[in-house]
């Protein structure tokens, strides 16, 4: 979850940096690695990505649990990392529990602010679409912002790469990479799971997807929509939205 959850905000705070730093071409961010992003944002700032008291990188974290390098001793855990350079240490299981949930701490911090980069920004955007004719208002910005971000952030946590995006009237067309080769049945699973936090805040979707899979494209095709009805959760309550008999999806696909 590492790789899934932390680097999409790893790329956008290389940008920004580049950004403030003068550089004009940043299009090699995006096809960034994990060690790659945390290596160039550790020039500043080693020890936010490298936690005590190992002072080990967070990508290597990350490697040492995806390749299985551990061997679980009693009450020693003997891991071992690198490819040229071979690195081995010990850790308690409470140890490895601080760095899960530093990791998580992290993740965290790069999440609250993105929001609040976007939200001290929104005067600017509304500046920029008041030239380009659009008078939409604060709060619908405000609301785009944050159903954007959950749609985007939901499918990339999810394991694709989002190559093309746009709407057409309230229907979304994406063009998706899937980063780890599954089934097109598995695709499908994952992508709805992923669009139930984006539907519950927007109560309708139409999306449109075709996902490259290992030189292969699956074109699939969800619908879904929130119906509110009576459901007593606590005695005397009124209507609520009942996501477990309300929500409902109709994909269609072909390849």
């Amino acid at each position: 979850m590492i790789e899934s959850c932390l680097l999409p905000f790893l790329k956008i705070r290389l940008n920004v940096l580049r950004i403030a730093e003068g550089t004009t071409d940043n299009r090699d961010v995006g096809d960034l690695s994990l060690g790659q992003a945390i290596a160039e944002l550790a020039a500043t700032d080693r020890a936010l990505y490298s936690p005590a008291p190992f002072d080990i990188p967070l990508s290597q974290w990350r490697n040492i649990a995806f390749h299985g390098n551990y061997d679980v001793r009693g009450r020693r855990i003997r891991c071992q990392y690198g490819n040229r350079r071979l690195h081995r240490f010990e850790c308690t299981p409470t140890q490895l529990l601080d760095v899960m949930k530093y990791t998580n701490d992290v993740y965290y911090v790069h999440k609250v602010a993105y929001e609040i980069f976007g939200i001290d920004n929104t005067d600017r955007v509304l500046q920029v679409r008041k030239a380009s004719g659009d008078s939409r208002v604060v709060h619908d910005f405000d609301f785009d912002f944050n159903t954007y971000t959950i749609l985007a952030y939901s499918i990339v946590a999810s394991g694709f790469r989002i190559l093309n995006a746009g709407r057409r009237g309230v229907r979304w067309m994406l063009l998706l990479e899937d980063l780890h080769g599954c089934t097109k049945a598995d695709i499908k699973r994952t992508l709805k799971e992923a669009l139930i936090s984006y539907m519950v805040h927007v109560n309708f979707l139409h999306l449109q997807a075709l996902i490259r899979s290992r030189g292969t494209s699956h074109r699939l095709s969800f619908r879904a929509e929130m119906r509110s009805s009576k459901v007593e959760l606590l005695p005397g309550e009124h209507s609520a939205y009942a996501i477990g008999k309300n929500f409902r999806v109709d994909d269609s696909s072909g390849d």
